[in-house]
């Protein structure tokens, strides 16, 4: 459910390539110029997720990360 929902958004933001690692632990994306990664990890009581974006302008992976995050 995480891992799709993680697709979902990415999706929705406007990333391309958007993939699901071999193993499912990860979900990737490009967004001009900028990579996102973003992992689900399960525990007891709901999920935890990472999520990293990387790219050239400090400003846009601040925004696109926290626009992840907050649409989680």
């Amino acid at each position: 459910m995480c891992r799709k929902k993680a697709t979902d958004i990415l999706t929705a933001l406007g990333f391309s390539n958007v993939v699901t690692s071999p193993h499912g632990d990860y979900v990737y994306g490009n967004y001009v110029g900028n990579r996102a990664a973003v992992k689900c990890v399960p525990l007891s009581e709901g999920t935890f997720l990472y999520a990293s974006v990387a790219g050239p302008d400090v400003k846009k992976v601040e925004r696109l990360r926290n626009e992840i995050m907050w649409q989680y």
